[in-house]
């Protein structure tokens, strides 16, 4: 699976460290090369633009798949990305 990520996620990604960047990068790039990617997420009731989340230690990714890409729509600690 291909990875794409909306404006906010790009924004985030240039504004935090490296070591989370890569820390995130990394994980994502092991959750698309899974045969099914949503085994590792969560789904979401109350966001339709984002029906899916992973989680990497105290941040949260909102995504959601569609035709065999993952479209990363936010990025953020877990305290603040349910808002």
């Amino acid at each position: 699976m291909n990875i794409v990520f909306s404006t906010q996620a790009e924004n985030f990604l240039k504004k935090c460290s490296v070591d989370l960047r890569k820390r995130i990068f990394k994980k994502l790039e092991f959750y698309a090369s899974a045969p099914n990617p949503l085994e590792f997420a969560e789904h979401l009731t109350k966001d339709a633009e984002a029906p899916y989340r992973f989680r990497i230690g105290n941040w949260r990714i909102k995504f959601s798949i569609e035709n065999s890409v993952i479209a990363v729509k936010q990025i953020g600690p877990r305290d603040k990305i349910y808002n």
